[in-house]
């Protein structure tokens, strides 16, 4: 089995995609994974199914390579990111444990800024 790190760190940039029009990309600058969706705590759940399962297979898998580094253009992009609402990871941690928020947050969980940034530290499996 590969060796992975217990707690996996990794910045994630969310912005409007420039390809498909409404659609938020959430991005990983450290595996140059994507996730996709109609807003950014959408595109933020999908992307974190996608890196733990990309963790998952790499922990069975010595040949996946799990560090990949995104692109110098989205790269550049993060350097001018406001941090992401932290209700949206709220919000989105609660999706992923299957359980639904009582309060409401405006839609489109992302507003009229066009870059958000965060931190986001996985479990390996």
């Amino acid at each position: 089995m590969a060796r992975l790190p217990k707690h996996f760190v990794d910045v994630w940039l969310l912005y409007l995609s420039d390809d498909e029009k409404g659609m938020w990309v959430a991005h990983s600058l450290n595996t140059d994974q994507v996730g996709m969706g109609k807003c950014a705590l959408d595109a933020y759940i999908a992307l974190y199914r996608a890196m733990q399962s990309l963790l998952e297979a790499a922990s069975k898998d010595a040949r996946i390579n799990l560090f990949s580094r995104a692109p110098d253009e989205v790269r550049q992009r993060a350097k001018y990111a406001r941090p992401l609402p932290k209700e949206i990871v709220e919000i989105a941690q609660m999706r992923l444990r299957g359980q639904r928020p009582r309060q409401r947050v405006g839609e489109p969980y992302g507003g009229r800024c066009k870059n958000l940034s965060t931190q986001v530290e996985l479990a390996a499996p």
